[in-house]
């Protein structure tokens, strides 16, 4: 992390001695409601949490000191109290440090008080407060804006998702098959759940229950190309292959009375690769949703709270973004077609963009080299549309919008869109034909003596086989 000169906040210290008090003597008064129906009971583990949150970044801290001999990791009392004084700023850290590689610590936070017999809202705090040890004890750096925000909120959306898949796995481990490549994958998602189960009977009876096996998951692997295009030859638009994995955890619309955050997600993952492209030659993208909480308004209507965690890579623009959105959902269902049409907005919390404004910025000296990205909040708009045919197949149509207010260096705001439109055609048994059609488009717009308003835009075409399963 490298800092910046601007300096947000210098009482930050009293924001810490707060949440040590609170968290110190708060946990002997929480007790977890999530342990209920056939689940066995977890005992809620009262320090365990803060001594995994000090043992794992000081692990860190010290790898990365000792064996990848990293200046920044060389850190004592002295920098512990300059940094409390000096509060938050901004850092120079790559877009995908900070939007993919934080969110997953902050995952690793989170799971640890998860697994430790605490439900997702007494879990949640706790990826802030890991991402505040880190912060302030463990580099000689000022404290990051950016890696506070993207560590919580991305912790939290990451970590409620790899618990959930990560039980999955494990469910029903005695009587199940691939027991060592299940609990390796349950490993790979939540190691800290991993390490607490084999420390904890109670937490791996839980982990093991065969009731976690009662959500359904579905799942789509497609393998195919990439073909981009776009009415400006300025860009550079190779062709490229495609791999994208594609699940749904849980159903929205379930009869089930009881509805918990994350009861329903859907998460989308996808590589496009093309090895002569030397500066981009792997573009990862996630994008997800997850289901805070719905209301019924009639057998069709649903109303709901959902949040949000999108890590983007493409041609125009690298986005990263995490938000809260309302949303208004309905289902239709005949015997030869099923509709489900939804309406989100919302706000983004914490969002972060690749920008034309960057090399004006630094021509002035406004920000350091390495960086390449603005960031702010703003808010969001989704629209959906998904018809599944009994023979024909499913077509989907979505539209993503963001409006993001830039408050890092100079004011202004910045609009990324996505348009897709998805047709999956079954060929055999659980395999299909998919053709998607994805367009991009981002707007700047800032009030700055020499800069011209930015508008870019391309589109592409991808052709490839899904298998479901």
């Amino acid at each position: 992390m490298h800092m910046t000169a601007k300096v947000y906040s210098r009482k930050v210290k009293w924001i810490v001695i707060l949440l040590l008090g609170v968290y110190t003597n708060g946990w002997s008064n929480m007790k977890s409601d999530i342990f209920t129906d056939s689940l066995p009971k977890v005992t809620p583990k009262k320090f365990t949490p803060f001594i995994e949150y000090l043992s794992v970044n000081a692990a860190q801290n010290r790898i990365n000191f000792w064996i990848r001999k990293q200046d920044w990791a060389d850190v004592n009392p002295t920098v512990w109290k300059r940094n409390l004084k000096t509060g938050f700023q901004t850092d120079g850290d790559r877009f995908s440090t900070n939007f993919l590689g934080h969110p997953i610590n902050g995952s690793w936070y989170y799971n640890i008080a998860r697994s430790s017999g605490y439900n997702y809202w007494q879990s949640a705090p706790q990826a802030l407060f890991g991402s505040l040890i880190w912060e302030f004890f463990c580099e000689n750096e000022p404290a990051s804006e950016i890696d506070i925000n993207t560590t919580s909120f991305g912790g939290i959306h990451l970590g409620e998702m790899t618990h959930r898949l990560s039980t999955f796995l494990l469910a029903n481990h005695k009587n199940r098959r691939f027991k060592t490549a299940r609990a390796l994958g349950s490993l790979v998602l939540d190691p800290m759940g991993s390490i607490n189960g084999l420390m904890f009977a109670d937490v791996k009876n839980y982990r093991q229950d065969k009731s976690h096996g009662g959500f359904p998951v579905r799942s789509f692997l497609s393998v195919g190309a990439n073909l981009p295009y776009a009415l400006n030859d300025a860009l550079y638009l190779p062709k490229r292959a495609h791999v994208k994995y594609h699940l749904i955890y849980g159903d929205l619309f379930s009869k089930t009375t009881i509805f918990r955050p994350f009861d329903f997600f859907v998460v989308q993952a996808w590589v496009d690769i093309a090895p002569d492209d030397e500066k981009n030659r792997l573009l990862p993208n996630i994008t997800s949703n997850a289901s805070v909480a719905r209301f019924s308004i009639s057998d069709n209507f649903l109303l709901g709270i959902s949040q949000h965690y999108d890590f983007m890579n493409n041609h125009i623009f690298d986005q990263g973004d995490v938000a809260i959105t309302t949303d208004l959902t309905y289902k239709m269902q005949t015997n030869n077609v099923r509709m489900i049409a939804t309406l989100k907005g919302g706000v983004v919390l914490f969002g972060s963009t690749s920008s034309d404004i960057i090399p004006y910025l630094k021509s002035i000296g406004q920000i350091e080299n390495n960086r390449n990205y603005v960031y702010g909040n703003g808010f969001t708009i989704e629209s959906q549309v998904l018809l599944d045919f009994k023979k024909l197949g499913v077509i989907s149509l979505n539209n993503n919008s963001w409006f993001l207010f830039n408050r890092s260096d100079i004011k202004g705001t910045e609009n990324s869109q996505i348009t897709t439109f998805t047709y999956s055609i079954p060929i055999a048994n659980n395999h299909s034909l998919l053709s998607e059609y994805y367009n991009y488009n981002r707007q700047s717009h800032y009030n700055a003596n020499g800069f011209t308003d930015a508008k870019k835009g391309y589109s592409e075409f991808r052709l490839g086989i899904r298998y479901a399963f």
